[in-house]
């Protein structure tokens, strides 16, 4: 039995920065049988969580899976997002473990596997947020801003840009921004001071139509001939180069067109608990 832990470039690692989202693999293990993965700290006795349940194949494989999306800023006991500063406190220096074990226990199949949650110091960082800079995976349309957040920036002008859910962004992908309801570029070009942490609103969100997103940033000095560049440069930012940074839903009762209320069937009353949990 064999698990490891790697990042989204699928690099064996036991060091995750905040924000980044774990995956989990295994060979050798069991064929077409269930293993749960549960997550607890070093520092918590007794308290765990169970992240997920998956299943390898028919040769005891299990592919790279998300495990830990935005790691460090969802506290695995918490369910509300904290702000990038305050994930950055609370995290600082945490050893966790996922412990990896076969629903049939039979024999003592499972696995401890150790990581830690660090601070990202220096690296540049761009990620969805609210006004007050809690982690902002999704929202409904028409339901506030779209705000982004910028760490460790150096001072000079910033260029974002809101882009439709790519996967596996290189240096020369082209660079295409959403257009707003009224037909102008979702992107944002402003001056940042240099300050460590800062919040910008791109938009309101009932300008944006509903899909998943992410941003590109671009950092550059005044008068820099490739500002303009409509091709992912090497240096510039991406929120994230796996899954959507942003979510925008459609509201319930305009996804459904109804007027006075809709009864939904039992069954799928139960399916939406389910997935709420």
């Amino acid at each position: 039995m064999s698990f490891r832990l790697t990042d989204e470039n699928n690099t064996s690692t036991k060091v995750f920065t905040i924000g980044s989202t774990i995956f989990i693999q295994g060979r050798g293990l069991r064929p077409s049988t269930l293993y749960d993965f549960h997550l607890s700290s070093k520092s918590t006795e007794g308290a765990t969580t169970l992240l997920a349940r998956y299943s390898t194949d028919g040769h005891g494989v299990m592919p790279a899976t998300p495990l830990i999306p935005y790691a460090g800023v969802f506290k695995h006991d918490e369910t509300y997002p904290r702000s990038d500063a305050g994930a950055h406190v609370k995290t600082l220096g945490r050893t966790f473990v996922i412990r990896a074990e076969a629903q049939e226990k039979a024999g003592g199949d499972f696995e401890n596997l150790n990581f830690a949650v660090m601070p990202r110091n220096s690296e540049r960082w761009i990620f969805s947020c609210d006004v007050n800079g809690h982690s902002q995976t999704g929202i409904e349309q028409g339901n506030g801003p779209i705000s982004i957040g910028l760490r460790n920036f150096p001072a000079g002008c910033v260029r974002v840009s809101l882009v439709p859910r790519q996967l596996e962004w290189r240096a020369g992908d082209p660079i295409e921004p959403v257009a707003t309801r009224q037909g102008a570029i979702c992107r944002r070009v402003f001056y940042h001071d240099g300050s460590a942490e800062r919040i910008v609103k791109l938009a309101d969100s009932d300008e944006i139509p509903a899909g998943s997103y992410q941003f590109v940033a671009r950092s550059f000095p005044l008068g820099w001939s490739e500002a303009g560049e409509a091709a992912l440069l090497a240096g510039d930012v991406v929120s994230d180069r796996q899954f959507a940074s942003l979510v925008i839903r459609l509201p319930f009762k305009k996804r459904f067109g109804y007027d006075n209320g809709i009864v939904l069937h039992q069954a799928a009353a139960r399916w939406s608990v389910s997935n709420a949990l």
